[in-house]
Formats: C-alpha cells, sequence, structure tokens
C-alpha cells in the first residue's frame, strides 16, 4: 500500500515473521507483534524470505475510527508487541465474528474498541495515561454499576455523586468512550434485558418483563421498546416465537 489504506489498518504477525517499511523506517514483525497505521500512511509488508508469514488483520472506519482517533492524536502508526494480559488475535477473532452475523449495538462496539486501544498502555511509550485513568475511574465503575442494579430505580445523578462529579460531566464521558450516555446506556442494558425475558419467558407478562427491567409504567415501557426497536414488545415476542 504505497499511498496507504483510507482506513486504519491493524496487521499483526501469528507466526514466522514479515518485514514493514512505514515512515522511511524497515522492521520485522515477529510472532505476536503487530502495527496500527493511520489512515492514508504509506506502508509495504512482506514475508521475509525464509519465513512462512501467517498475519491476520482488519480495516477500521466509521465509529470505530473516530474513537481511535480521539484516543490516539495524529500519530501515524503504533508498534505493538506480544501482550501477556491482551489477546489481539481473540479479540480480531471476536471483532470479525460478531459483525459478520450482525452488526453490534454501538455500545458493545465501544468497549471492544476501548479494550483494543487500552492495550496501547503497556505497549506504546506515545499514549498518556490520563484518558485510560479518566475510564477506569468514573465510565467503568458506573457501567459495573448499571449492569448490576438495572432492574432498581437507578438514577444517573446519583451514581455521579457516587463518584463525587456532576451527572453532565459524567453524561460527557460516556459520550467520549461509548458513544452514548450515561442514560443511554441504561436505557439499552434494559432494552436488552426486556428482549431476553419476552423470548426465554413467553408467560411473563409486559408488566412484570417492564418491572424486572427498573421500569414501573407499562405504556411509558412500550413507548421506549417500540422507539429503540421498531416493534412493541408484545409484536416483538411474537415474531420470535414465529420463527422458531
Amino acid at each position: 500500500m504505497p499511498n496507504g489504506c483510507p482506513n486504519f489498518h491493524f496487521l499483526i504477525t501469528e507466526s514466522g515473521q514479515g518485514k514493514v517499511e512505514i515512515d522511511g523506517k524497515s522492521m520485522l514483525l515477529k510472532k505476536g507483534q503487530g502495527i496500527l497505521s493511520a489512515p492514508f500512511t504509506p506502508l509495504i509488508y512482506r514475508a521475509c524470505d525464509t519465513s512462512d508469514w501467517q498475519t491476520g488483520f482488519i480495516t477500521i472506519q466509521g465509529f470505530m475510527a473516530d474513537k481511535i482517533t480521539d484516543m490516539i492524536g495524529t500519530y501515524d502508526y503504533f508498534i505493538i508487541d506480544e501482550n501477556s494480559t491482551f489477546d489481539y488475535f481473540a479479540w480480531l477473532s471476536q471483532v470479525i465474528a460478531l459483525q459478520t452475523k450482525k452488526p453490534l449495538p454501538q455500545h458493545e462496539l465501544s468497549k471492544l474498541c476501548y479494550a483494543f486501544i487500552l492495550s496501547f498502555q503497556t505497549n506504546s511509550q506515545h499514549l498518556s495515561s490520563n484518558k485510560s485513568q479518566l475510564f477506569e475511574l468514573y465510565v467503568k465503575p458506573t457501567m459495573a454499576q448499571i449492569e448490576k442494579h438495572y432492574a432498581e430505580k437507578i438514577q444517573i445523578h446519583d451514581l455521579a455523586s457516587d463518584l463525587f462529579i456532576t451527572p453532565q460531566y459524567l453524561a460527557k464521558l460516556f459520550k467520549r468512550f461509548l458513544g452514548v450516555s450515561a442514560s443511554k446506556f441504561l436505557l439499552e442494558i434494559r432494552m436488552t434485558k426486556a428482549k431476553e425475558l419476552l423470548v426465554n419467558q413467553p408467560d411473563l407478562s409486559i408488566q412484570k418483563v417492564c418491572n424486572l427491567v427498573g421500569i414501573d409504567d407499562a405504556s411509558h415501557f412500550i413507548a421506549l421498546f417500540k422507539k429503540e426497536n421498531g416493534l412493541t414488545p408484545l409484536v416483538f415476542r411474537t415474531s420470535k416465537q414465529l420463527r422458531k
């Protein structure tokens, strides 16, 4: 790619070794080592003469590319060393498998994206730990509280107060790292759980389902569900049953 890939390009060595030329430099990529190059960064790579070079790669665009740009800035590339705390091949396989089946919800894609970027913290001197500290201090514990207590009457301002920050700042951090507000994240968790209950427990009434995901009013729940999914809970349940 003498003119570079138009998207972020991530390449990692599975076995053997290859030679990469980028930014006027030539380097070897051995097993477990990889490179993330920014869009339109000239990049040439090839197997070494004596090596059967097996690689995995992915090009990244859209929402995920925007998040990478936000977090790593304007660097042309990052060299990634083998990391015992993060399995790049497993991550790559998971992303490909999930995206092949159907597009992921934005918050799920955000978590995968952030896990990938966070791994650079121990592998690159270019990255400041400031942003990851904000995620670890405020976003991650809030996500955990939401996922644990979504069925209760939790309020975002209470979660922010527990962390001694304002709801507005918490919303800004969620938007920055996950692409959605904390309130939206809570709603997506509740809607996901509601769909599971509707399909897996067909005898549950709509009122009971909405109560089990932390919403009191059935009419409000139905309106939210239809807005998020394009179907009422009853139609959604019926359509899933007909497909079985």
